[in-house]
């Protein structure tokens, strides 16, 4: 069935959350749905349930822009986000990922190439919790149900603006979260945050490992503040020796937060 409508844009706000009572009895998602022609834009809020029942029922060929923002929950179980993200050509076209951690959520913006500063072509979602170790948990499950699909993205960018960024968190789950990136050629981690953040999970890639994660990446960028040193720079020694070692080389480039200018350091 299709639907032609004259406004582009629909807003589903504030939507409440489920109880696991109604969770348990979700229906399937319908064997037709309704298509919106001239849907340019999506807003959702609220509880990521009831969001995904919404998407399962509806069709967006023209869809160009999404804003997906769910309330925090302890586990997420997402596949009809997933269905619609692979039904829906401005995801499966995305270039770039940009994930951001703050004090109260994280959002992550999808966009195409040339396009990360045009809001009229990115596609956000975003998740309010508030430990790093918890936003690190939800986005790792949320990304599992599409992103392995998304072959066209090929950058990854992460900033971490947490104020508690230097807690105790493990690798293994800065691994789990960048395991679905398979198709990232170029990674950047854009402060000093990041970096020490990431670094560590990077080393810990040992031996055949190092290809699993990240299998695809080709450069890597780092922001810091002067060149590293110390166990931070032994990290990434390790994991570009690695890499060369099992044929994934990688090339590393350093920037400095106060001046931006890129130099060039391990090579192939």
């Amino acid at each position: 069935m299709s639907v032609h409508v004259a406004q582009a844009r629909i807003t589903f706000s504030w939507i409440p959350i489920r109880s696991p009572a109604h969770r348990a009895s979700r229906h399937p998602p319908p064997l037709t749905r309704v298509v919106f022609p001239n849907l340019t834009h999506v807003q959702l809020r609220g509880d990521i349930e009831y969001s995904e029942d919404i998407l399962s029922q509806i069709e967006t060929p023209m869809l160009n822009q999404s804003d997906f923002r769910f309330f925090n929950q302890l586990l997420f179980d997402t596949p009809l986000l997933g269905h619609f993200i692979r039904r829906t050509e401005t995801f499966m076209t995305t270039h770039m990922a940009r994930v951001e951690f703050y004090g109260s959520a994280f959002q992550v913006t999808f966009s195409r190439q040339g396009m990360a500063n045009n809001d009229v072509e990115t596609q956000t979602l975003s998740v309010s919790c508030n430990p790093l170790d918890w936003q690190l948990s939800a986005l790792a499950q949320v990304l599992n149900s599409f992103l392995s699909s998304l072959s066209t993205l090929e950058t990854l960018e992460i900033s971490v603006r947490h104020e508690d960024w230097q807690g105790e968190i493990e690798v293994i789950q800065w691994q789990e979260f960048l395991h679905p990136f398979a198709a990232v050629k170029q990674m950047s981690l854009r402060d000093e945050a990041s970096v020490r953040l990431v670094a560590p999970a990077l080393r810990e890639l040992a031996g055949e490992r190092a290809t699993e994660v990240l299998p695809a990446l080709r450069n890597l960028s780092l922001t810091t503040s002067g060149s590293p040193s110390g166990p931070l720079k032994e990290a990434i020694e390790e994991f570009i020796a690695t890499r060369r070692l099992y044929g994934h080389p990688v090339t590393v480039h350093y920037e400095d937060t106060e001046d931006y200018e890129g130099t060039e350091s391990e090579e192939e």
